[in-house]
């Protein structure tokens, strides 16, 4: 029973499959994120709300990665920051992910 699609967190947020990288996502960029307790939790979290809510796997991931790296820069965090810091501009993010439309790297519409 081996998973269909491998999610990796860190610069790049990746989305894999048996068949190579599906999407990247790398922007934008907050350098104080890469070393913040939680914001694995949180893309986890933000993966399954998606899928939950009705979107494909594939969709759900590139929409949480952007969603958590977005939230991520509207915190504007520093080496203090904690999660919750970032988790408050996580319904923000995803009505911004949601207006755009779709989850560029995957093709697939996200409504």
């Amino acid at each position: 029973n081996a998973a269909r699609y491998l999610l990796v967190k860190g610069q790049q947020d990746c989305l894999a499959d048996a068949g190579g990288v599906l999407a990247v996502v790398d922007s934008p960029v907050e350098e104080a994120l890469e070393a913040m307790g939680g914001t694995g939790d949180t893309l986890t979290g933000l993966v399954s709300l998606l899928i939950d809510s009705g979107m494909d796997i594939q969709s759900a991931a590139v929409a949480a990665m952007r969603a958590n790296r977005l939230a991520g820069a509207l915190a504007r965090p520093t080496p203090a920051s904690q999660i919750g810091e970032v988790i408050r501009h996580l319904p923000v993010a995803l009505r911004k992910v949601a207006a755009e439309g779709s989850a560029p790297g995957c093709g697939k519409e996200f409504t």
